[in-house]
């Protein structure tokens, strides 16, 4: 959008400048003084913030009776579920504790907010949920601020949008991708743990 801004903003430009008083001089082979004759392009600068590649989910939540539930830990506070959406820089990422490399949008799951989704039960899962976005939507960590503005529109898409969870079987061709991943990654000469 920015490129066809600009670019019609050039257009505009070109189509007001007007044309000289002579308009009958021979054309000049010789480039005039004023004209630039260096072919190598303007370098383009990289983009500046976090550049996300890839996007991770993290999902945690209290299953109890089907239903969203509540556990309380040792310490008294309540905990129910959370979702938590990564764009993330994967080469520089570390996981779900890295927020420098990674702006993380956070959401909560609550027993109240959850609605009992039977399409993924026909879908093959145990359980699925929806939830709205706004009452559910706790913030974004800093590190949001700092992303390239060309990502931002997703932060607020995102945040306003309604999810679902389902949890469900593993099925086998999701463990051999998912081993195909770390396989790549360890090939790569990425950290991929002991799996």
């Amino acid at each position: 959008m920015k490129l066809m801004t600009t670019a019609l903003t050039f257009g505009l430009l070109a189509a007001c400048v007007s044309s000289k008083d002579d308009d009958t001089a021979a054309p000049s082979s010789e480039p005039s003084d004023d004209t630039d004759t260096d072919d190598t392009d303007e370098p383009i600068a990289p983009p500046s913030g976090l550049t996300p590649d890839a996007v991770y989910f993290d999902v945690r939540a209290v299953i109890q009776n089907n239903t969203i539930g509540t556990a309380t830990a040792s310490d008294g506070s309540e905990f129910s579920g959370q979702l938590v959406i990564f764009l993330a820089d994967s080469q520089a990422w570390e996981g779900t504790e890295d927020v420098e490399n990674a702006c993380a949008l956070i959401f909560n799951m609550t027993p109240d907010s959850a609605t009992y989704e039977a399409a993924f039960e026909t879908a093959g899962a145990w359980l699925g949920f929806s939830f709205p976005a706004l009452s559910n939507y706790v913030g974004a960590t800093p590190s949001c601020e700092d992303m390239n503005e060309d990502y931002l529109p997703l932060i607020d898409r995102w945040s306003n949008a309604p999810f679902s969870v389902g949890f469900g079987p593993t099925k086998a061709d999701d463990v051999a991708s998912l081993q195909d991943a770390i396989a790549d990654a360890a090939a790569a000469g990425q950290d991929v743990g002991n799996w």
